[in-house]
């Protein structure tokens, strides 16, 4: 039996006339605008506003590091049922711009070096006399420029050799230092990725018969067929819009998309089934779709091919949106400062003849000490990307399923299971059940009469009833907030 949920709908006009009050949660459609609105149990229809999802706000400018913002709270998301809409997700607060980095200090000049002073003629080597007092020392005086460097003259012949030493020539000037090497790469280290939000998904399902006398066209009201003689080589389903009990499900077929997972099973034997994976969208034909598909499992005569009328179930399992992407990572390290440029070639000027040794002459003064000068620092290395964002859950851990035989009160461990009821029983919530808003389990009656009763501190919301309608009938249970749930699918 397929599950079909209707939700009130009327012109905008009537509407307006009648004002109802809509209870607390109940959504109403005005059919020729397609505009919906959901109740508070209070207001008048003529005062409710439109359910609408704002727009994301632009990310601000980048500025001064200040404190990070507070990240927006979450959004509830909204329930998926077999014709449900999908709420909203909350929007996620903008993060707090980051200032410019502080500018670095130029570098002070260097001083210049005093040019040397000129070497006189070194004159004949007197007798020696006796030693006198050592003078004061003198301020140093500043050093004078170095000269031009002449041309080399011609060889003179050589002389005897001498066996006084003359004096060194000055000492060449500096090369000026080379130019600071370029900045060191970009940073290659990711900061860590933040946590991926939680996947949602819903389940439908829909009586249907197999179709194996052809494998093209439309396959007929009620029927399903396969583009491939042999079932699980198949590439494409097609389905007709009506299924076996009559309803018209185009606008859930449509629904399906990438990433979804479809099983086809025999009625009336679960282990007789295919498991497949919806590769694109389906493409609408008149009357039915063709829905593209590869084989992730079978069993059974899912395997071997079903027989031609045999009743089936056509069972869809739908993704929910991704959950919201974590914080950025942390800034990764500054790349290595590049090295420091060769130095300039040291020049030695030519050396002056020997001649004889003259008395030592005092001691100049000490030029002053140029000025220490720190060479730039090299610029940060740019920040590190952010990290990508972790894969998408697998559909294959998705739901547990658990096998319920008698009545129980639920608890924060049945949020996400799907229940197999298979006795007569009654499903009950209680201020113990702690669901938090948003979360659900899932209920399909196999067999005997199933009810849900709320307990003591919680509410049920379930229109037309509390009841699972019939054997294979499906309904949800979601927490709409702390202790109040709504109950929908096949109910009465």
């Amino acid at each position: 039996m397929a599950v079909l949920l209707q939700i009130r709908r009327d012109t905008a006009a009537n509407w307006t006339a009648a004002n109802p009050v809509l209870m607390a949660g109940e959504m109403a459609l005005e059919s020729d605008t397609n505009k919906i609105k959901i109740g508070d149990g209070t207001t008048n229809w003529n005062s409710l506003p439109y359910f609408t999802v704002g727009a994301t706000g632009p990310t601000g400018p980048t500025g001064y590091t200040g404190p990070t913002g507070p990240t927006g709270s979450t959004g509830p998301t909204g329930w998926t049922g077999p014709t449900g809409w999908t709420g909203p997700t909350g929007w996620t607060g903008p993060t707090g711009i980051q200032g410019p980095t502080g500018w670095t200090g130029p570098q002070g000049i260097q001083g210049i070096t005093g040019p040397t002073g000129a070497q006189g003629q070194q004159g004949p080597t007197g007798p020696t006399g006796p030693t006198g007092w050592t003078g004061p020392i003198g301020p140093t005086g500043t050093t004078g420029a170095t000269g031009d460097t002449g041309p080399i003259g011609e060889t003179g012949p050589t002389g005897a050799a001498s066996t006084v030493t003359g004096p060194t020539g000055p000492t060449g000037w500096t090369g000026p230092i080379g130019a600071t090497g370029p900045t060191g790469a970009a940073s290659t280290v990711t900061g860590p990725t933040g946590p991926t939000g939680p996947q949602g998904q819903s389940s439908s399902f829909y009586d249907y018969k197999a179709k194996t006398t052809a494998t093209t066209g439309d396959p007929g009201s009620t029927y399903l067929l396969w583009n491939n003689a042999t079932q699980t080589s198949s590439t494409a389903l097609h389905i007709d819009h009506i299924d076996k009990d009559g309803y018209d499900i185009h606008i859930f077929l449509m629904l399906l998309n990438a990433g979804d997972h479809v099983t086809i099973q025999d009625a009336s034997d679960s282990t007789n089934y295919q498991t497949w994976h919806v590769t694109g969208a389906p493409t609408d034909m008149t009357g039915y779709i063709i829905l593209p598909v590869t084989l992730d499992d079978s069993n059974g005569t899912g395997t071997t091919g079903f027989a031609n009328n045999l009743d089936i179930l056509f069972i869809s399992v739908s993704i929910g949106d991704t959950g919201p992407t974590g914080p950025t990572g942390a800034t990764g390290p500054t790349g290595a400062t590049g090295p420091t440029g060769d130095t300039g070639p040291s020049v030695t000027g030519p050396m002056g003849p020997t001649g004889d040794t003259g008395p030592i002459g005092p001691t100049g003064p000490t030029g002053d000490t140029g000025p220490s000068v720190t060479g730039p620092t090299g610029a940060t290395g740019a920040t590190g990307a952010t990290g990508a964002t972790g894969p998408t859950g697998s559909w294959a851990n998705a739901q547990n399923v658990l096998t319920v035989g008698a009545g129980t009160t639920l608890t924060s461990s049945a949020a996400g299971v799907f229940h197999r009821l298979v006795n007569s029983l009654t499903i009950t919530v209680d201020s113990t059940t702690g669901f938090t808003a948003g979360q659900s389990a899932d209920f399909i009656r196999e067999s005997g009469a199933v009810s849900f009763a709320a307990g003591s501190g919680a509410t049920i919301y379930a229109t037309p009833g509390q009841n699972l309608r019939a054997t294979y009938s499906v309904a949800t249970l979601i927490c709409l907030t702390t202790n109040v749930y709504a109950l929908f699918g096949d109910l009465s």
